[in-house]
């Protein structure tokens, strides 16, 4: 488990770490809510434990989880110190500004963010059509594009002002991390906020 080094109850978890319900129930986290996540620009907000049909989660209510799926999309953790947030992005949330629609429920000022581990520029190879979209964030190696997911983010941190840490780690060639970009699986890793 990686905890944030920006924001205090935000952990990232990787695929040997014991099922989420036992963690939560380790650190005597009251309830969660979690993400039926489809590449959407959604963003919810909740106090209840349920699933939402959305890629962004927001609370205010305390101890209550918010937890985010992925395998090489980023989960992005947000605390502004009144609301906690979860996001799923991967090109196509970065593509349809999801972070930005979860940032505009945000106090700027007060705005830290945490990126856990997800596909970096070094393995994240993109076709034609998504270099089109999002050109600016690719780096070419041998005629081929690849992707910093996190680019538009830092950019937008340097622009606003608000705190900022990424993961190096890359869930596609870390074997300590799921990725649907290496071999296809269905299984996830979690990453919690709560407050």
């Amino acid at each position: 488990m990686i905890s944030s080094k920006l924001i205090k109850k935000a952990f990232y978890l990787n695929k040997f770490e014991p099922d989420f319900k036992s963690i939560l129930k380790n650190l005597k986290i009251g309830s969660y809510s979690s993400m039926n996540q489809t590449h959407s620009n959604k963003v919810l907000f909740t106090d209840l434990g349920n699933e939402y049909n959305c890629d962004s989660l927001i609370t205010r209510q305390k101890n209550h989880a918010l937890l985010v799926k992925t395998a090489d999309c980023m989960p992005i953790l947000l605390n502004d110190g009144i609301h906690v947030g979860a996001v799923h992005s991967g090109w196509r949330g970065v593509d349809n500004e999801i972070f930005e629609n979860t940032l505009k429920n945000f106090e700027i000022k007060n705005l830290k963010v945490s990126i856990g581990p997800h596909a970096q520029s070094c393995c994240y190879e993109i076709q034609n059509d998504v270099y089109q979209r999002l050109g600016e964030f690719v780096k070419i190696k041998e005629k081929k594009y690849y992707l910093k997911l996190s680019n538009k983010i830092q950019k937008l941190s340097e622009k606003y002002l608000f705190k900022l840490e990424i993961s190096k780690y890359c869930t596609v060639c870390d074997k300590n991390y799921f990725s649907y970009r290496e071999n296809g699986t269905s299984e996830r890793q979690y990453s919690l906020i709560w407050q």
